[in-house]
């Protein structure tokens, strides 16, 4: 019988290609296994992600409604009805933009000392207090609540006093999370706030059931719980903020009991739910971007941790920066994971390749068909080295954009000094709130995420450099000056006032140390390009 080489080459092809579309079917099955998806969380992702793609839509939406109110508030010339515009406009704007929010409840305050109102002025007190919880600012907002005295409210007020004093103590519970009695005595606190609030509401009402929701949670009375806040799913209007709040606690009840399916369901109901109101102040996109990376969908978590650190951003709570920020390494480490199952892979396509190739050159002696699969290969783990830079990048920008907000504090308080304002300046400082301290911070989490996408970065440096001229290797989880430069440059950041920006430093002190580190190795003139090379697959 006859074989010729066109017929031969065809065959190899075709194996390989069963064997390609063999292989992707088995990871398929594995993947599938790995993420443990139930149809209603799987539906439930899916509605998220066409709600996702017209979330400019939305809040667009949002933002045309909100002018509206503001229009209609600056024309309203009754003082009575401006404050009462004026409230719930700050209400409005706790679940989009902390600032904006601050802004109205400051006009409702001043508006209370025009008119003398000893109860309004304390319930704007009480909304600083709110907000200052929403920021994660809980010592100034414990220290501030304190000092409100509540026998000047009037009935019709009293709840947000109450509203504000369960929000603060539940959250500095989480903030002082030690196990300790003390942490117990803070929810308590903040249960006995929730239980107060109850009594200035409707019995059955939507507010009244969620509180109770809440006190039944803490409570460890799960089922009740779940029953209330089901109750508030069902009844509550579309666009109420309820709604979203109440599928986020039930998730958390799910995940407390195991049931990780459910509870991805319920936070990508809340998920989609703040994204149709144009709300920016949630923690269900966080939360189960956080989830997602547990089970496997790593695309997913990923949308969704850009989409937690955009609210953040947009809001200006700042603690949802940090809380955002603590995945990004969780989810550097995640791919260097997945990418070592993807190497595997491509090792046991590699060896049936060579097998293959023998039987072809068997059959005529020669073989070279392999260099186009080889750069076939070759792209796609550059791709993906790529995609892992595309998530430091995403993280490191929104940490720059973090370190300048605390630059304008600093700027701030200059001129607070300048003007003589010492006890506003005072009980800013006592929040413990430096640029400097935040600057550590982001160190931190740079230098651990870097360092686990790449572990053997000290070692690679230094086969760059003379041998006398060695960098010495950090003793923990930590850089320092010479190698986190080095760390930025990897990633890909060429321009010295950018890197400045990050570390710190004035763009001067960049230039020089980049001409020291170029006079210390072994080729100066591929050094920038050689650092590039390293962690790279191939």
């Amino acid at each position: 019988m006859h074989i010729s080489v066109s017929d031969v080459v065809k065959y190899f092809f075709m194996s390989f290609q069963i064997f390609v579309l063999l292989s992707a079917m088995t990871v398929s099955s594995f993947a599938v296994q790995l993420a443990n998806i139930s149809p209603s969380s799987e539906n439930a992702l899916s509605d998220l992600t066409k709600v996702m793609a017209k979330r400019n839509t939305y809040l667009e939406q949002r933002m045309a409604k909100d002018a509206a109110l503001s229009r209609d508030f600056r024309l309203t010339e009754d003082i009575d009805e401006r404050v009462s515009k004026a409230n719930a406009l700050g209400f409005r704007y706790t679940t989009i933009n902390i600032d904006s929010a601050d802004y109205y409840y400051g006009i409702m305050g001043e508006l209370a000392n025009e008119l003398n109102d000893k109860s309004l002025q304390t319930v704007s007190e009480a909304h600083k207090v709110s907000l200052l919880t929403l920021r994660g600012d809980i010592l100034p907002a414990v220290e501030l609540f304190e000092k409100i005295d509540s026998a000047k409210l009037r009935p019709e007020h009293i709840g947000e006093y109450y509203t504000a004093g369960s929000r603060l103590y539940l959250a500095y519970a989480l903030y002082n999370n030690t196990g300790t009695d003390s942490s117990d005595s803070i929810t308590m606190k903040g249960r006995e706030f929730a239980v107060k609030y109850l009594a200035t509401q409707k019995e059955d009402s939507i507010p009244y059931n969620y509180v109770s929701a809440v006190i039944a949670m803490i409570d460890g009375r799960y089922a009740k719980s779940t029953a209330l806040l089901s109750d508030v799913i069902e009844n509550a209007p579309d666009d109420s903020p309820y709604k979203p709040w109440s599928e986020e606690l039930l998730a958390i009840i799910k995940m407390n009991n195991d049931h990780e399916e459910e509870a991805i369901a319920h936070l990508a109901n809340a998920a989609a739910l703040d994204i149709k109101m144009g709300s920016q102040v949630s923690n269900s996109a966080r939360l189960l971007s956080k989830l997602l990376m547990q089970t496997g969908d790593y695309e997913m978590a990923d949308k969704l941790l850009e989409l937690a650190i955009d609210n953040a951003l947009t809001s200006g709570d700042r603690m949802k920066y940090t809380q955002a920020a603590t995945l990004a390494p969780g989810l550097a480490d995640t791919f260097k994971k997945s990418g070592r199952w993807y190497r595997w892979w491509l090792g046991v396509a590699l060896v049936l390749c060579l097998v293959l190739i023998l039987i072809i050159v068997w059959l005529l002696g020669k073989s070279s068909q392999n260099k186009k699969l080889t750069q076939i290969a070759q792209k796609k783990l550059k791709d993906a080295d790529a995609v892992r830079i595309h998530y430091f990048n995403n993280f490191l920008n929104m940490c720059a954009v973090y370190m300048e907000r605390l630059d304008e504090y600093r700027r701030m308080t200059h001129r607070k000094l300048k003007a003589g304002q010492v006890d506003d300046l005072y009980k800013m400082l006592k929040s413990g709130e430096m640029p400097e301290e935040q600057t550590i911070k982001f160190d931190q989490i740079f230098d651990g995420a870097f360092l686990q996408a790449y572990p053997n970065f000290v070692k690679e440096i230094n086969r760059l450099l003379l041998p006398d001229k060695q960098l010495e290797a950090p003793d923990s989880e930590s850089l320092g000056t010479d190698l986190r430069l080095l760390a930025f440059m990897r990633l890909g950041f060429d321009d010295s006032a950018q890197i400045a920006r990050f570390m710190g430093l004035s763009i001067n002190t960049i230039y020089a140390y980049r001409n020291r580190l170029r006079s210390r190795a072994i080729d100066r003139d591929a050094f920038e390009s050689d650092i590039m090379k390293i962690g790279q697959t191939i």
